[in-house]
Formats: structure tokens, C-alpha cells, sequence
């Protein structure tokens, strides 16, 4: 408790806010400085009439003991949402995330009013090793190891871009006319790049594009084909409404298959018969399969 009081009382540099924050009174904040610096032999704080300030060797102390704090503090937290049934920690893609997740969640949380969700969105699988979650909507094969994993769409490749690219000089008519617009490749941890197989399913496998935009995400890709930057590569499943409203055309009936990659909602086998869980999964699976 020692440490917590310091590391409030430094944060406000108030005793009253950190006997606020952690429910105690002025006296008991005041106690435990006390005790920490009787420990450590030296002082944390010093006082004048502006109220406390860090001294030097409390700075350095707090800089040193605040990551480990802060480690506790989230694994404490952790054990305590995986208890509670009442909060379901779902960690997601990005672009899934905003395109398809969240326009959805209402409808969740019409049916589980009591289920509250904390959404953490992701750039990389990597991330997840940062994260603690009960449900992941991730995209792959669907071979991941320690977790169970179940298919939630099928996916397509194709060509996007803005009704407003569509209609100018030169058009889109066929796949050949790539060659005289700007085309948007995603270079990301997630996604392969499938220019290159499309342009072969299309029969146009040596057209090479004079012009070229990278992004690092397929959520800034949809928006650059969006605001009419070029011609981009989508996927099926995160592109739908977009096409459906009319704020993106494809200008090809052209479709590459993408059956060895799709999105995957995925959770482990030791909370896989959570209600929480269970809830979050199949609401999931009959709504986007």
C-alpha cells in the first residue's frame, strides 16, 4: 500500500487527491509516505507553504517502481475481469474492428445489456502478446496454436476505387487500363499484397503499373481508394457496406479467391464455456458467417 500511496501522491502531488483516488483519508496517505521513507531511509517528498514536490531521489524512485506498479495493477485487473462476467475484453483488428465490428455491437449489446466490452484494436498479431483478452477477431489460416479458432466469413479479393475515379479520363473498362492509374498496395503484418495473382486470374499477368501508393493498413487504403487516390485491392468482408452505400464501386466483376486466409474469431480453450464467452462467440458466427 506504501507504494501505491507514493505513486498517487506524486502523480496529484496531493495527498488529498491520492487519499481520494484510493479511498483513504489525508492521515493514512500520510502514514504510509512515512513508513516508505522510514524504509528507504531518505526523503520522497519535501514541503513548503506551495504544497509537496518530488525531491530528486523520489523522482528517480517513482520512475523505477511505476512500471512494475503499473504490471500489477493490470494483473490484478486481468484476474478480476476474467472473473466477472460482466466484462468481456475483445481485442480486434483495426479495419474489421471499424468496418464490420463496431457498426454490429449495438445489436450485441441489445441482447446482453449486462455484458460490458472493452475493445482493443490491433495493428499486428504481435500485439496480442501485449494484450489480455477473452475473444480475438483475428485473420490467417485458422491454425493458431493454444487457441480455438472458428471461421466467421469467406473472402474475395478485387479492385476498388471511388465512384469519382471511376467516371474520369481514362476510365475503367477493363483490367489493361490499370496501367494508366495510380494503383494502392497494402504492405502489411496482416495481409499479403495480392496484386500480382489477381492480375493473373484478370489475364493480364505481365501489366505493370506506372503509379503507386503504399500503405501500411488496409484501413488507410480503403480510405485513400475512398477519397479517390487509386485503384485498390479490397477484401469481401470489410468492404461491403461501402459498396452497398455507394462510397466505393468495383469497377471489375472480377474476384480472387482468398480461401486460405479469413477472418477467425478466437478465444482459448480455458474460457471457451464462459457465458460471457459463449454469448460474444455466437452472436459473432451467426451474424458475419
Amino acid at each position: 500500500m506504501s507504494l501505491r500511496a507514493f505513486e498517487a501522491a506524486a502523480r496529484h502531488l496531493s495527498f488529498t487527491r491520492a487519499a481520494l483516488e484510493l479511498n483513504l483519508t489525508q492521515t493514512a496517505i500520510s502514514h504510509q509516505i512515512k513508513t516508505l521513507e522510514r524504509l528507504l531511509g531518505t526523503r520522497v517528498f519535501s514541503r513548503d507553504r506551495d504544497g509537496i514536490h518530488l525531491t530528486d531521489i523520489g523522482r528517480d524512485y517513482l520512475a523505477a517502481i511505476r512500471p512494475a506498479i503499473f504490471d500489477i495493477s493490470n494483473a490484478t485487473d486481468h484476474i478480476g475481469d476474467i472473473r466477472n462476467e460482466n466484462i468481456l475484453r475483445v481485442a480486434c483488428l483495426g479495419t474489421f474492428a471499424i468496418k464490420c465490428l463496431v457498426p454490429k455491437l449495438r445489436d450485441f449489446r441489445k441482447l446482453f445489456p449486462n455484458i460490458s466490452i472493452r475493445l482493443t484494436t490491433l495493428r499486428s498479431f504481435e500485439e496480442l502478446l501485449r494484450h489480455d483478452y477473452d475473444v480475438a477477431i483475428r485473420y490467417g489460416g485458422g491454425q493458431w496454436p493454444r487457441v480455438l479458432a472458428d471461421r466467421i466469413t469467406v473472402e474475395e479479393a478485387f479492385p476498388i476505387c471511388s465512384p469519382a475515379l471511376m467516371k474520369s479520363t481514362p476510365g475503367l473498362r477493363s483490367p489493361d487500363d490499370l496501367q494508366f492509374h495510380t494503383v494502392i498496395r497494402t504492405e502489411s503484418d496482416v495481409l499479403h499484397d495480392y496484386w500480382s495473382l489477381w492480375l493473373e486470374a484478370a489475364g493480364c499477368k505481365s501489366l505493370k503499373f506506372s503509379q503507386e501508393v503504399t500503405c501500411n493498413s488496409l484501413s488507410t487504403t480503403i480510405q485513400a481508394a475512398m477519397d479517390g487516390l487509386g485503384v485498390a485491392l479490397a477484401r469481401s468482408s470489410v468492404t461491403k457496406e461501402d459498396l452497398s452505400s455507394g462510397r466505393l464501386v468495383e469497377p471489375f466483376k472480377i474476384r480472387l479467391s482468398c480461401a486460405a486466409e479469413s477472418y477467425y474469431v478466437v478465444t482459448f480453450p480455458e474460457l471457451v464455456d464462459l457465458r460471457k464467452v459463449k454469448s460474444f462467440r455466437n452472436w459473432i458466427l451467426e451474424t458475419f458467417r
